[in-house]
């Protein structure tokens, strides 16, 4: 286990990074194998894992979730800390649009998880 999702249902279940897993539903798993074996399982079903966590053998019984919906929107708000401004010149490249005094404009950025 390389990366793990603090809201996922691997870490809720108990799944650390560095964990080694052997099996799922107790045939052996190997990287090239993974897809196959999820292939016919859909959110909601239950998998069995047994892992090995630092020379201990864990089971581990995780409930599927599916990708999430993920779809975002950021917009300016209408009177924005110093900080947000800073932030906005940041992540943007460019300052915050207008004065103190202008409304602000309904400039979106939209996406979610495969952007």
């Amino acid at each position: 286990v390389r990366t793990l999702l603090a809201d996922g249902p691997a870490y809720g279940s108990g799944l650390l990074v560095g964990d080694e897993i052997l099996t799922l539903d107790r045939r052996r798993l190997t990287p090239a194998a993974l897809d196959e074996l999820l292939e016919d399982k859909e959110p909601g079903d239950t998998v069995h894992l047994h892992v090995l966590r630092r020379d201990e053998l864990l089971e581990f019984d995780i409930v599927l979730a599916g990708i999430p919906d993920g779809t975002w929107k950021l917009r300016r708000v209408e009177e924005p800390t110093d900080a947000q401004r800073a932030a906005y010149a940041s992540w943007l490249g460019s300052p915050w649009p207008g004065g103190d005094e202008d409304e602000p404009e309904e400039d979106q950025v939209e996406g979610g998880p495969e952007d």
